[in-house]
């Protein structure tokens, strides 16, 4: 398995595409992508929220683990800088 840190060492190009669910992260993992990335803007692109953030990190944690479910890219990373617990939720 070659690691994000083995391609920028040999100054080669990390690529990273985002997905929310299995068949979107099985046709990401099928094109050789490098990252599948999982982040606060699915609420926008996916949960219809006016920004960001209303995105809990339970939200990231699930969409994380449906994205995963498939694919054979080991890499897989959450961004989301304004995750709170589902509890803090605001309104949307």
């Amino acid at each position: 398995m070659t690691t994000t840190r083995e391609l920028r060492d040999r100054d080669e190009p990390i690529t990273m595409l985002t997905a929310y669910d299995a068949p979107t992260a099985a046709v990401v993992d099928e094109a050789g992508i490098d990252v599948i990335l999982v982040g606060d803007s699915m609420g926008n692109a996916v949960l219809g929220y006016d920004s960001t953030l209303p995105v809990t990190y339970d939200e990231v944690a699930s969409r994380t683990a449906s994205s995963r479910a498939r694919p054979r890219t080991p890499s897989s990373s959450r961004t989301c800088p304004s995750c709170r617990s589902a509890s803090t939720r605001r309104s949307r």
